[in-house]
């Protein structure tokens, strides 16, 4: 997956909804950083960027795109 880690979490979250179950992965709550860049809050919580896109592409695309 490619994403730009200048993301605002807020951006993701409304593309990608599922990406709630990857913060929760991390311990990374919503609430209060939603104008955060994904490589802030990856920052601040010690974790790589490439492991958060890792966590990403581990999500199962097929409930993403449910019809």
């Amino acid at each position: 997956m490619k994403l730009d880690p200048n993301t605002k979490l807020a951006s993701l979250l409304t593309a990608i909804p599922s990406t709630a179950a990857v913060l929760e992965t991390f311990e990374i709550t919503v609430d209060g950083n939603e104008e955060k860049s994904l490589q802030a809050l990856c920052t601040e919580h010690g974790i790589m960027f490439q492991t958060f896109l890792k966590r990403m592409d581990e999500l199962n695309w097929n409930e993403e795109y449910r019809d």
